[in-house]
């Protein structure tokens, strides 16, 4: 696979994840969906900046950790939750869990290539890609997990293994 060709796939991946993103900004998310879905749009298009600069042989330096964290939008979200009594939401549930398969497929897509090239300027790019949606995945599965429990507590009993 030619150097243009891998980013070029990666960059194909993450506009696809991009409108993936925009087809989950439903009509009826709640406003807390909606800040949570436009953030991390804002980030998986600073990785399409990130791959286009790359891929004119110009390696940018990658601080997805302070993308990522750049809004205090966890802590507020955090907040909220604790003020609200919640209440399972499915769909936010079921298109967590899309996105977060989105993100793991780039993370592999990222360690992949950071392990198939000869460069170590590359490989410390696309390992730095791979952290930044680790950090995201674990981020957004801190929230999927708080519905998933929602979703037991609704029906009284904890998802254990049969024994």
């Amino acid at each position: 696979m030619s150097a243009n060709t891998r980013w070029q796939v990666a960059k194909k991946m993450e506009k696809t994840c991009i409108a993936a993103l925009e087809e989950m900004l439903a009509p009826g998310a709640s406003a807390q969906e909606l800040e949570i879905w436009r953030h991390c749009q804002a980030i998986q298009e600073q990785y399409v900046q990130w791959l286009t600069s790359a891929e004119r042989s110009i390696l940018p330096e990658v601080d997805a950790e302070a993308l990522i964290e750049r809004q205090r939008i966890w802590a507020k979200l955090s907040q909220e939750q604790n003020q609200e009594k919640m209440v399972t939401d499915y769909f936010w549930l079921g298109r967590l869990w899309q996105y977060l398969a989105w993100l793991e497929r780039l993370e592999s897509l990222y360690k992949q290539m950071a392990a198939h090239t000869i460069f170590p300027l590359e490989q410390i790019f696309f390992k730095n890609l791979a952290h930044g949606q680790w950090l995201l995945h674990r981020r957004l599965s801190a929230l999927a997990q708080q519905q998933h429990n929602l979703l037991w507590e609704e029906l009284g009993f904890a998802p254990f293994e049969k024994l």
